[in-house]
């Protein structure tokens, strides 16, 4: 069990943030009571506020010590990847600013992927591949990329972004399956036909 004096007022700060009231937490820690929870208890805090984009709380977490690649094995959940799928840029860009650099590392790099591709936010994209991120990387549990999630999101918009980018439509899952098939197993018709112009049009420049 852990016990942190203060972090008792974060739910009252994460309400005001969330109301536009926030820009960072007070100086001096408030002069509540202790509050005791668990080391999950206050993990599950810690990525709530990443979900939710409260940077003012994730402030007062990194503050006690709390690590900004912190991850959920059972989940296969990272704070870039959280705060990516609630598409809060400011969020990814407070995190990345504090050290964060789970997928930076590369070999953590599938973790952040869901996130992203869940959230379909090309800033977001353009923030993280900046920082190091891989375009191409796969995840080391199942072979997905980027791509091939976003695909079965049918995030069309965003599926076009990656492969302007650069994003291979040619790799392969550990199944076997590529973006496309992952588009039309999740009945996205009009991403898969997308993906399957560019892979035509990447054909042609290989064969000029």
């Amino acid at each position: 069990m852990l016990t942190f004096s203060g972090l008792i007022a974060l739910p009252v700060f994460a309400q005001a943030e969330s109301q536009g009231h926030v820009a960072s937490l007070p100086t001096q820690k408030p002069a509540l009571k202790e509050v005791t929870l668990s080391v999950e208890q206050w993990k599950d805090l810690y990525f709530t506020a990443a979900m939710d984009g409260l940077n003012s709380v994730l402030a007062a977490f990194l503050a006690q010590g709390f690590s900004p690649d912190a991850h959920d094995d059972e989940h296969h959940e990272t704070l870039l990847g959280l705060a990516a799928a609630g598409s809060h840029l400011e969020t990814v860009n407070f995190l990345l600013d504090h050290g964060a650099s789970d997928c930076v590392a590369g070999h953590k790099a599938g973790r952040d992927l869901s996130g992203v591709a869940f959230g379909g936010n090309v800033e977001i994209l353009e923030r993280l591949i900046k920082a190091g991120c891989s375009l191409n990387a796969q995840s080391h549990e199942d072979g997905t990329t980027l791509l091939m999630m976003a695909a079965g999101f049918g995030r069309g918009e965003f599926v076009r972004a990656l492969l302007d980018m650069g994003a291979n439509p040619f790799l392969r899952d550990k199944k076997g399956r590529t973006a496309y098939n992952y588009a039309l197993d999740d009945n996205h018709p009009d991403v898969a036909a997308l993906l399957q112009v560019a892979e035509g049009q990447s054909v042609v420049r290989k064969k000029d």
